[in-house]
């Protein structure tokens, strides 16, 4: 569309799109690069979904959370103070016990910046893809299926290393 011809509204929110998108291009780079060389996340089939398509996966997920932390008596729980490796533990089990059918696919946001995009993966993530997303990440992460189900890795660090990084966990159905 020609600039000219935009409305100061329309103008305002091109150029807040074009600041944001240019905002992300180094770590969408870094994490498509990530999703080509590591092992566990090529074994998953891992790709990105960039916005605006990730939009509605990734509002998805934040009302799945939402909802959780609104209904305290839901079938769901958050733990504190968790170890990386043992957040990362539970993340694994839950997700690998929610009801899904063979064809659903698997989503992880990563929180820190949600402009970045989706990973879509094409089965249930594991450990080390789960610990691969995290050490991307380093601040919040959301998993979930196509169907239901959310699990949220939220870490807390001084230096990085699994062993002195503290998580809150959210898991439900």
């Amino acid at each position: 569309m020609d600039p000219e011809k935009m409305s100061p509204t329309e103008r305002r929110r091109r150029i807040a799109f074009l600041v944001e998108e240019r905002m992300v291009a180094v770590p969408r780079k870094e994490l498509s690069s990530l999703l080509e060389k590591n092992p566990a996340l090529r074994r998953l089939s891992a790709s990105l979904i960039t916005p605006p398509e990730s939009d509605g996966i990734r509002d998805e997920l934040y009302h799945r959370v939402n909802k959780i932390n609104e209904s305290p008596l839901s079938e769901s729980s958050c733990v504190r103070g968790r170890t990386l490796t043992s957040a990362i533990a539970d993340v694994a089990q839950h997700l690998s016990r929610l009801p899904v059918n063979e064809e659903d696919e698997w989503y992880c946001l990563c929180g820190k910046e949600p402009s970045i995009g989706i990973v879509r993966m094409s089965s249930c993530p594991d450990f080390d893809s789960i610990r691969t997303l995290c050490e991307f990440d380093r601040e919040i992460i959301f998993f979930g299926s196509t169907r239901k189900g959310i699990a949220t890795i939220d870490m807390m660090w001084d230096t990085w290393s699994p062993d002195s990084v503290e998580c809150d966990v959210i898991l439900g159905d």
